[in-house]
């Protein structure tokens, strides 16, 4: 980045020190007037010297907060891939005797309380595992659709 602000400060140098001189071709000056103008360029580049000071600790405190960030995307991204790993946890659910899909589908950790009419989600989910709906086998790992 100091690179191009550099690159692009000297370029606009050039084009000023250019079109100055090409209209000091076009007219004559006398040395007093080449020292004024000497001045004022180095006045001018003292000036933009300053100015890219300026940016550049900008640029510095830009790139901390990059990266303060980027270390936030990263902890965001591992809490990401601990939630897909818990929810890829919680979609299975083993049977156990006593079950049947209604009840299944309200425990907590399948849909909770109140959702027994949820079960036909979980049968579509399994249907090359359950034949009949009526009829699960403890054992049986079922996939629980989530939303």
């Amino acid at each position: 980045m100091k690179g191009k602000v550099t690159l692009i400060i000297l370029v606009i140098f050039l084009i000023a020190f250019f079109s100055v001189s090409l209209s000091a071709a076009e007219k004559k000056i006398t040395g007093k007037d080449a020292l004024s103008m000497i001045e004022n360029y180095k006045a001018k580049e003292a000036e933009l010297q300053t100015k890219i000071a300026e940016v550049e600790e900008v640029v510095k405190l830009l790139q901390t907060e990059v990266n303060e960030l980027q270390g936030k995307v990263d902890e965001i991204g591992a809490e990401l891939e601990q939630c897909k790993i818990k929810l890829a946890e919680n979609s299975k659910y083993v049977v156990v005797p006593g079950d049947w899909l209604s009840k299944l589908a309200e425990y907590d950790k399948v849909y909770g309380h109140g959702n027994y009419r949820r079960w036909p989600e979980i049968y579509r989910a399994n249907k090359d595992l359950i034949k009949n709906p009526d009829l699960i086998l403890p054992g049986w790992e079922l996939n629980i659709p989530r939303p």
